[in-house]
């Protein structure tokens, strides 16, 4: 609506100067003529705020696309205009030409129109003669040419904007499409370089499986059976994982509400209720404020974090605590954890698509559960950060901005 804003501005400055002009014309030759013509147009002018208080753009451009030229042309055929005459209609021209850029045959069909409106006046006026007496207006084509320059260099100059603007944009979108293509190519073929393990795992057990059976061996059946079903498990946790990447990447879930934020926890641990009582756990919740974002997106942050705590701990009780800080620019969501730790020479490592401390016969994942978190808060305009020393538990640090913001999704 930029345009709209430019638009209504300089006629709001055309309207007051035509006015002013009126009231100084009044005490002149012909004053009342002049006070009339200048009104009229102080008026043409002014009715722009009716539309502008509607946000009626495309009112606005047809406005001065027709209405504005067929009352010069009226005007003209009246008491004359010559050399303003020409200046107005050179004037609303530029203005067709950038206000309907985006739009060809309505630009032409317009322009048609506009300097047929021109070429009838100047006709009429030249062979006919003017309706009335024509009437000498002090400054007049000084004025008309100030101000008809004035319009041309402010449409030409907000094209320029935009076309800068756009441009901008563009390199941009050129960065982002680059820098997630670079990452897809990456993801793509540590993904799958992770799904050929349990792929080939999977297909030597059932080699097994086949060779035994045929010589009649059914000793290790169930054992290289279990390692087979075990290699389908991990496939099934990877693709999911990727799947889960996918969906954030293409914004899928790209709705936004103030949601409670406690709730989302609260649901989130209901998702992992068979895990807390299996490993006797205990998540310790405090009270959360609400915040603007996408309910899907941080359950799962807030369910993979709290399952990271619950996983990567040999505490007889493993216990994460979870609690917020708010000052005037950053809320801040503490997860502690009594867990394993980490060393500080990984902390940013584990953020990483499919990287992990430990192999699957300790602990079972695909890698791609923080780098999740990492690109959920990310996509909010936040950061997640880690405080941690082996054996002494973890502590992850989700930042997020008081006032949330859109940040474009890339791979990352």
């Amino acid at each position: 609506m930029e345009m709209l804003v430019l638009i209504n501005r300089a006629s709001n400055i055309t309207a007051i100067a035509a006015f002013l002009y009126g009231s100084f014309a009044f005490f002149l030759p012909n004053g009342k003529i002049n006070t009339i013509v200048s009104a009229s147009v102080g008026t043409i002018f002014l009715l722009v705020n009716v539309f502008y208080r509607y946000r009626k753009l495309e009112a606005v451009k047809l406005y001065f696309s027709l209405v504005v030229p067929l009352w010069i042309m009226v005007d003209t055929i009246c008491v004359g205009g010559d050399f303003s005459q020409s200046a107005a209609f050179l004037a609303i021209t530029a203005m067709i030409y950038v206000l309907y850029e985006d739009r060809k045959t309505m630009q032409q069909v317009l322009v048609f129109v506009v300097l047929s409106m021109y070429t009838a006046s100047t006709l009429i006026v030249q062979y006919n003669g003017t309706l009335f007496p024509p009437i000498e207006q002090p400054l007049d084509e000084l004025i008309v040419m100030v101000v008809s320059v004035i319009w041309i260099f402010s449409m030409l100059g907000k094209r320029d904007k935009e076309k800068k603007r756009l441009i901008q944009s563009l390199e941009e979108k050129n960065k982002t499409l680059k820098a997630t293509s670079e990452e897809l190519e990456r993801f793509t073929f540590i993904a799958s370089h992770d799904l050929k393990s349990p792929l080939r795992n999977i297909s030597s057990f059932l080699g097994l499986i086949e060779r035994d059976m045929k010589r009649g061996d059914t000793t290790n059946f169930y054992q290289n059976l279990e390692f087979a079903r075990k290699g389908a498990q991990q496939m099934h946790y990877l693709i999911q994982g990727i799947l889960e990447i996918s969906n954030i990447n293409q914004d899928q879930f790209a709705h936004r509400a103030n949601y409670d934020l406690g709730q989302l926890m609260e649901i989130a641990i209901t998702g992992l209720r068979l895990e807390i009582a299996e490993k006797n756990a205990w998540v310790q919740l405090s009270s959360m404020p609400e915040y603007f974002c996408n309910d899907i997106e941080f359950t799962l942050l807030f369910q993979n974090l709290i399952q990271n705590g619950i996983k990567y701990n040999t505490s007889l009780q493993p216990k994460v605590s979870i609690h917020s800080k708010q000052d005037n620019e950053q809320l801040k969501i503490i997860f502690e954890d009594n867990g394993i730790g980490i060393e500080p020479k990984y902390h940013s490592y584990i953020f990483e698509h499919f990287k992990r401390l430990h192999t699957q016969s300790d602990y079972a994942g695909t890698g791609l559960g923080l780098s999740l978190c990492k690109k959920i808060v990310e996509k909010h305009g936040g950061s997640i950060s880690l405080s941690s020393e082996l054996g002494k538990g973890s502590q992850f640090i989700v930042a997020l901005p008081v006032k949330p913001v859109q940040v474009a999704s890339t791979m990352q």
